[in-house]
């Protein structure tokens, strides 16, 4: 009897040994990622994921997460945290040495700790962007870029490059859209895109863009885009050369004061403005009517950084100036049309650094 009962206390430790190495050491069978208990104290329990693609190829063990950390799925079956006792962020695919520090995140101020670690910028600015995407779902991702553009405090390089990760996540990116975020937010999203992907077949990333038929091309170097958010339509005139894709002018067509409580601050508007223009030297303003801009005149790039910059944030002071420029821009082709008698068809021509528009012989 005495040696069953001590057999049973051997199998038991046996067990426990086993289990507590199991646990220590645990690799799943792709080693992409690995569970690992803590030495800093008993519970101190930390799961780091480690994988290639999360997105499309969860984790092996993902029962094994979902039980520590306790952890849902939203709608589109991706991860997002319950209530986990810690969560460690990516560093470039590796494990965190232990002198860095452990951030926790909680279902009731997982945003605001994300948000907080994306306000200050550099690497925390950037581990924390990297941890949302595998973590949040779109919408709160959406919220997420809501609140950078918005942020009157954020300092502009962190803005610009906080930014330009959000809006460059594809599974964001399809999201965006006027309705969702907003008409200041849309502008500054496709305005960062463009400017990351260099301009290159940027028009094709959203319903928002469409190309304008001709008269609008001109030669095999030069289109016109429309870009419609709304009641904001903006046609961007582009010269493509061997070097780079830059745009040269813009049209814009109406600002509507119905929708002037979207542009709650002028930052992303001067934004939108300062990265389409960083390469051009003339803007063109006129109206579009049926795919023709049929009321065209010259404006100076610092013509316009004045009209914006004097501004401030107000955002009448913004619609009032740019409606303002609209109609003198109107009566000036009004009246040019009418001593000219230019009837149109009208086409676009660029020369000496100077977009102007030009009368189409009829046939």
């Amino acid at each position: 009897m005495r040696c069953w009962s001590c057999l049973r206390l051997f199998g038991l430790c046996a067990t426990v040994r086993l289990l507590d190495f199991c646990q220590r050491n645990g690799q799943c069978a792709d080693g992409n990622h690995r569970r690992t208990r803590s030495r800093r104290g008993a519970g101190a329990r930390i799961l780091t994921l480690q994988h290639t693609d999360f997105h499309t190829a969860p984790p092996c063990s993902i029962e094994v997460f979902e039980t520590v950390v306790g952890t849902v799925r939203d709608q589109d079956g991706r991860i997002r945290l319950g209530a986990p006792p810690a969560f460690r962020l990516p560093s470039h695919g590796v494990l965190l040495e232990k002198e860095e520090k452990r951030t926790s995140f909680h279902a009731t101020n997982f945003k605001e700790k994300v948000w907080q670690m994306v306000h200050q910028g550099g690497p925390t600015a950037r581990k924390a962007v990297a941890a949302a995407q595998f973590v949040m779902p779109r919408k709160i991702l959406i919220q997420l870029l809501r609140w950078v553009v918005l942020d009157r405090d954020f300092a502009e390089r962190n803005w610009y490059d906080t930014m330009k990760r959000i809006v460059c996540m594809p599974t964001v990116l399809e999201w965006i859209s006027p309705e969702r975020v907003g008409y200041e937010t849309c502008l500054a999203a496709f305005a960062v895109r463009a400017r990351t992907e260099k301009w290159k077949r940027w028009a094709d990333y959203s319903q928002a863009f469409e190309r304008l038929a001709a008269p609008g091309k001109i030669g095999d170097n030069h289109e016109i885009v429309k870009f419609v958010l709304g009641d904001l339509d903006v046609a961007i005139y582009t010269e493509v050369d061997s070097r780079s894709d830059s745009g040269e002018a813009v049209e814009l067509k109406t600002v509507s004061p119905r929708k002037k409580e979207a542009f709650r601050t002028s930052r992303a508007l001067n934004t939108y403005f300062d990265l389409l223009f960083s390469n051009c030297q003339r803007l063109c303003l006129g109206v579009v009517d049926k795919g023709r801009l049929t009321e065209v005149t010259e404006m100076s790039i610092s013509d316009l950084h004045n009209l914006l910059t004097e501004a401030g944030d107000d955002p009448n002071i913004i619609l009032g100036r740019l409606a303002a420029a609209m109609k003198v821009i109107y009566q000036s082709c009004t009246t040019k049309r009418a001593q000219e008698q230019m009837a149109g068809p009208y086409e676009l021509r660029y020369q000496d650094d100077v977009l102007s528009l030009w009368e189409l012989e009829v046939a």
